[in-house]
């Protein structure tokens, strides 16, 4: 059994990254929301469709060329036992990852016009087809390059380096649009450059730490952990985006715009999240092999649950409030499925976690037909509800692909490593975030505003005394939340 002073410190140390990371993380949060009032006043719902699609089409690039290699990137790093061995793993991994982007990019030139017709249902826009194609191979080398710093824990190192990256794009792209007038273009332009410098600094800096040899038995076993990832991640992708396609041949570009703004809102506060995740597979893969990991495991599901109830009402409670600050009045709808997509990724997070069990056993293999499932699934969704009720329709069939994967995941993950979740406090959880939000909409209908603002800030304020009452957290819990927190940030001053 894990001692309790080991525990603690596990979860010290994973809370300490997490909070590093979400401090870097917040930072690009910021930006990203600070971008919003420049592109939505400047840019149409249809230009920012047309952008929204070449985006699309740049994560599925990234995802196809990438073997989902930076994948094994930290599978590996933790595995092999000597230096040596994990110098030579990140180097054979990260120049096998150079050669499908050598190898498709003359076919990506010359398929220009094709693929302008196929992603965007009409000719003209080969220029936006090979930018985006840039910014995937300039992404990949991110992933390389900044996936090897969280294989070191330098959480602080990983922040700076991607704040960086996203102010350098914030700037170009807001002289692009602001001052050159290129619009769709100039944004693509600019995440090119920012994303090319970054990528190429940091993947020259991680071969220079490890030494520049490719050993073909270590590039096969990596193989055969990640490309069970690439069709996972494909899946993945329908769910994610494939709502945009439906949306631009039913409801046209101006409909994928404005939705597009409604699921960029309704990711935003999730952070804390992406956070979680970067600093999650480092320890999850390092207590592996203790007695109590299950127990850890499970606990730190209650508090993500925890955590992300509270982002939820803070989002999904003033949504509307949220788009009129930062958009412009053609986006104004856009707060419509801000809830649905927030609780959509909650979702997520869900099957992030319980696939916990599937990645520490190497049974990645699973992978493509759970998520083909849930891709199905959210197909289907789309073609039934996007013709007949466009945005909210689309938000709807993300909530139940998601909702499928994290079933499905579960209950394949949890055959390899079973780890005793705590469903019944999970479960009252949920049920008092839905019950919160659900109030908050007949406040909304309220005669005056100020009643209305002020009853769902109560709401939001009442979150965690009222976790306490159900049963979802202890009074204990929250009091050593927050002693952590505040011994992290003493930590931060003395250093």
């Amino acid at each position: 059994m894990i001692p309790g002073g080991k525990e603690t410190k596990g979860l010290w140390q994973v809370a300490r990254q997490s909070v590093l990371y979400g401090l870097g993380n917040l930072g690009t949060s910021l930006v990203s929301l600070l971008l919003i009032p420049v592109f939505t006043r400047r840019l149409s719902p249809a230009e920012y469709g047309i952008l929204n699609l070449a985006e699309t089409a740049i994560a599925l690039a990234t995802l196809v060329l990438s073997l989902g290699l930076e994948a094994s990137l930290m599978r590996y790093y933790f595995l092999y036992p000597s230096e040596e061995e994990r110098k030579q793993a990140i180097s054979s991994i990260a120049l096998t990852g150079l050669i499908p982007m050598l190898l498709v990019s003359a076919p990506v030139f010359f398929s220009r016009d094709l693929c302008s017709r196929v992603l965007f249902h009409r000719e003209g826009f080969s220029p936006l087809i090979l930018l985006a194609y840039g910014v995937a191979l300039g992404t990949i080398l991110c992933q390389f390059g900044l996936g090897y710093v969280r294989c070191r824990e330098q959480a602080l190192r990983y922040s700076w380096l991607n704040v960086s990256r996203l102010l350098l794009y914030a700037l170009l792209g807001c002289a692009a649009v602001m001052i050159l007038s290129q619009k769709v273009r100039g944004v693509l332009l600019a995440s090119l450059i920012a994303q090319s410098l970054i990528g190429v600094v940091t993947f020259v800096w991680m071969l220079r730490q490890v030494r520049v040899k490719v050993v073909w038995a270590k590039v096969l076993r990596a193989l055969r952990y990640s490309l069970p990832l690439v069709p996972s991640g494909l899946a993945l992708w329908v769910v994610a985006v494939s709502d945009r396609y439906f949306l631009s041949r039913y409801n046209g570009l101006a409909a994928v715009g404005v939705y597009s703004l409604g699921y960029q809102l309704g990711t935003a506060p999730m952070f804390v999240f992406s956070a979680f995740q970067l600093a999650w597979p480092q320890f999850a893969f390092r207590i592996a092999e203790d007695l109590e990991a299950g127990r850890t495991y499970a606990r730190l599901t209650r508090y993500v649950t925890l955590g992300g109830g509270m982002a939820f009402l803070i989002l999904s409670l003033f949504a509307r409030e949220w788009v009129s600050l930062l958009a412009g009045r053609a986006y104004q709808k856009a707060y419509e499925v801000i809830p649905l997509v927030a609780l959509a990724h909650l979702g997520f997070t869900a099957y992030f976690l319980f696939a916990t069990g599937i990645t520490i056993k190497e049974k990645t293999g699973w992978l493509p037909l759970i998520t083909g499932i849930s891709g199905v699934v959210n197909l289907i969704g789309n073609f039934l509800l996007i013709p007949r009720y466009g945005p909210m329709g689309a938000a709807l069939a993300t909530l139940v692909g998601y909702t499928v994967l994290a079933v499905l995941t579960y209950a394949f993950s949890n055959r390899y490593l079973p780890v005793p979740y705590e469903f019944s406090r999970i479960g009252r959880i949920v049920g008092l975030i839905l019950g919160i939000w659900l109030f908050s909409l007949l406040l909304t209908s309220l005669p005056h505003y100020i009643l209305s603002l002020g009853g769902r800030i109560i709401l939001c304020l009442a979150y965690p005394l009222l976790a306490i009452l159900v049963g979802g957290a202890t009074n204990k819990e929250f009091y050593k939340l927050k002693s952590l927190l505040t011994s992290f940030v003493r930590l931060r001053r003395m250093q």
